[in-house]
C-alpha cells in the first residue's frame, strides 16, 4: 500500500498528524518542513489539514487494515526521525495512536527499527 492509495479521508487524517508529529515538540526543523511539503504534494491538492485532528483525536477507525496502519506509522516515524533522533513527545503522539489502532508492540518496534536503518531523507 502506498499513500496515493488512501482515499480522501485517510488523507486528511494523516496529514494531520504528520503535521500533529512535527509540531509536538515544539520546534519544527528543516527536515520536517521538507518532508511536509513532499508528503502534501504527493497527496493531492486536495488533501487539508483537519484542525481538529492535529490538536484532537484523529478518526483513527478510518485505518482498519494493517497495511494502512503501517503505511501512516512507517511515515509518521520517518517525520519524528528526520531530524535523526526521536524527541520524546512525538514519541508520544505515535503511542497514543498505535494504542488507538491496536497495532501489536511487537509491529511497531519492527516499523521503528526499520525507519532508524533509513536515511533521513528517504
Amino acid at each position: 500500500m502506498e499513500l496515493k492509495d488512501l482515499d480522501w479521508d485517510q488523507k486528511n487524517t494523516f496529514l494531520s498528524l504528520v503535521h500533529k508529529v512535527a509540531i509536538v515538540d515544539g520546534k519544527v526543523v528543516p527536515g520536517e518542513v521538507e518532508m511536509i511539503n513532499a508528503l502534501t504534494k504527493e497527496l493531492g491538492p486536495e488533501a487539508r489539514v483537519v484542525a481538529e485532528e492535529v490538536y484532537g483525536t484523529p478518526r483513527t477507525v478510518l485505518f482498519p487494515d494493517r497495511d494502512s496502519q503501517h503505511l501512516i506509522l512507517t511515515w509518521l516515524y520517518r517525520v519524528a526521525y528526520s531530524d535523526v533522533h526521536f524527541h520524546v513527545d512525538e514519541i508520544s503522539v505515535i503511542d497514543a495512536l498505535t494504542d488507538a489502532l491496536g497495532t501489536s508492540a511487537t509491529e511497531v518496534d519492527e516499523i521503528r527499527e526499520n525507519v532508524c536503518q533509513l536515511s533521513p531523507d528517504r
